[in-house]
């Protein structure tokens, strides 16, 4: 079903060249985080979208394990970071985060790919990729960590009165990209996994634009 990463895709483009339009000179380095997580996510909606339509390859494969696995939440987190922490800490976790992602992005230019389980219907083509116990590593941490840092912020943003729901949001639309899409698309098949994509993404927005205006980072 190509439809639903399609909607996706073109959702979370939408989403994010509105929310880099948002920035301000002078601020709003959340806010480029924001956007060029919901452009990631684009482009993995779009390498589902491409998958399903026309098959997959390794490429499509390998860019969507990327953009949506490796740094999914990652990048959200980045700016919530941004936004509610002291700028030495923003810019440590923006750095580990940006250099995890170009070191997944080097083992997975590597990796081997079984090309014939393309070929198995209703399985989707990132599977086809050996994963090593290091990427798989990375996957994992960075998918734990920007989850705990996007939960701790919305917690200090209800304690301390900033951005509380804002935040709240923000982290509610990362859990359901995180753990909500694979539980739909286990009920329905791997292209439903677009669904928790559209629903994270325009939850996760509209915290977004809650933190307009009013001393964006």
């Amino acid at each position: 079903m190509w439809i639903l990463p399609f909607m996706a895709a073109l959702v979370s483009g939408f989403y994010s060249g509105v929310v880099i339009r948002l920035r301000s000179p002078g601020s709003g380095a959340s806010l480029i985080w924001w956007s060029i997580a919901l452009l990631g996510l684009a482009v993995a909606s779009a390498c589902l979208f491409i998958g399903s339509l026309s098959g997959w390859t390794s490429f499509i494969a390998r860019t969507y394990y990327l953009f949506g696995t490796v740094t999914l939440v990652a990048f959200f987190s980045v700016g919530i970071t941004y936004l509610l922490a002291p700028r030495p800490v923003a810019h440590m976790w923006a750095l580990l985060v940006v250099v995890v992602a170009v070191l997944a992005a080097i083992i997975l230019a590597g990796a081997d790919v079984d090309r014939d389980a393309f070929a198995v219907a209703g399985e989707p083509g990132w599977k086809a990729i050996d994963r090593s116990e290091l990427l798989m590593g990375l996957t994992t941490a960075m998918g734990n960590l920007g989850i705990l840092v996007l939960i701790t912020a919305a917690v200090f943003a209800y304690v301390y009165r900033r951005f509380a729901l804002a935040a709240g949001l923000i982290a509610a639309g990362s859990l359901i990209l995180f753990y909500g899409g694979n539980i739909i698309a286990a009920l329905g098949g791997y292209e439903y996994v677009s669904l928790g994509y559209l629903l994270g993404s325009t939850i996760i927005v509209a915290g977004v634009m809650m933190t307009v205006g009013d001393g964006n980072g």
